[in-house]
């Protein structure tokens, strides 16, 4: 009798040449798509810097419907938001506190800007801040950045201060936003944007250096936080050339020029609220006219 055995089973498994070619092909898949993903993630980060200074715009309109006048930029940067009493910021040329702060009312952040549940002004001035506002930040520097220190601008302590990614034109008093000496002036309001709202800049994204903001130190432009009044904190020179936070990565300090994350240009707001995008190569002279309410000056193509 014939006895049938069964055939033994064929083993499959990759070469070694063939685990390569694999290998290669994912490779050369990733290598396609990852500037596939870089471009959605600055087209998005770009869209959300576009709505955050929609909300500016806005808020400094809303401002200007209620007060009669812009937010100025307060008087320096030794001030920090000021109160008459737990829960009543002073407003216009009595408030010390930068234009950020003065917007919070019209920014849905009645809370922030009266001191919340704090029951002494010191409180509610440490509240404002250490408070973070998302509406600040650009997410294509990692969201919403908040440093703890010791006390050198406003009440004795250590505590947080809450940064902003925004600021509006130094432009020697001749833009929107001004330096305010308290109790004295002077305001701006609507009446002297003489140049046209659609033509004249209110503020835009400023350069940092990426080194310093993504490891939580401090930098020149990055210290006392949004709260701010006059400094580079919350203003930025028209008369100096924009750039990318890649201009001055290593030196910590973005020496107060707008610019910001993004590749080829920084988002800016105007005062009719038209939100664009401003290239680095523009030049200073062009960005001057801009931030000038009243030049009467014919602008270039930009």
């Amino acid at each position: 009798m014939t006895r049938c055995y069964p055939l033994p089973r064929s083993r499959y498994a990759f070469t070694l040449i063939e685990l390569l070619v694999v290998i290669a092909i994912i490779a050369i898949l990733i290598g396609l798509l990852l500037p596939a993903v870089q471009k959605v993630r600055e087209a998005a980060a770009r869209t959300a810097c576009t709505n955050n200074l929609k909300q500016m715009g806005l808020a400094v309109q809303n401002h200007q419907d209620t007060h009669g006048i812009f937010p100025t930029c307060g008087q320096g940067w030794p001030y920090p938001p000021a109160y008459a009493a737990v829960g009543e910021p002073y407003i216009g040329i009595n408030q010390t506190g930068g234009w950020q702060f003065q917007i919070l009312p019209f920014m849905e952040e009645g809370n922030v800007w009266q001191g919340g549940g704090a029951t002494t002004i010191n409180q509610a001035i440490i509240q404002a801040i250490g408070t973070p506002i998302k509406t600040y930040s650009c997410p294509a520097r990692g969201g919403p950045r908040v440093i703890t220190a010791g006390s050198w601008y406003g009440p004795p302590g250590t505590y947080a201060h809450a940064m902003t990614d925004y600021c509006g034109s130094d432009l020697e008093n001749n833009g929107v936003i001004i330096y305010c000496t308290q109790g004295q002036g002077p305001t701006t309001n609507i009446n002297q944007v003489n140049d046209g709202t659609s033509n004249t800049m209110l503020a835009g994204e400023k350069r940092l250096d990426p080194n310093c903001y993504l490891s939580g130190i401090m930098q020149s432009d990055d210290n006392e936080g949004y709260s701010d009044g006059w400094d580079w904190d919350v203003m930025c020179y028209s008369t100096v050339q924009p750039g990318s936070d890649l201009t001055v990565q290593g030196q910590c300090q973005g020496y107060g020029a707008f610019g910001g994350p993004h590749t080829s240009g920084f988002m800016a707001v105007y005062c009719d609220g038209s939100v664009r995008m401003i290239s680095y190569s523009v030049p200073v002279g062009v960005i001057e006219l801009i931030c000038n309410k009243n030049d009467g000056q014919v602008i270039p193509s930009y």
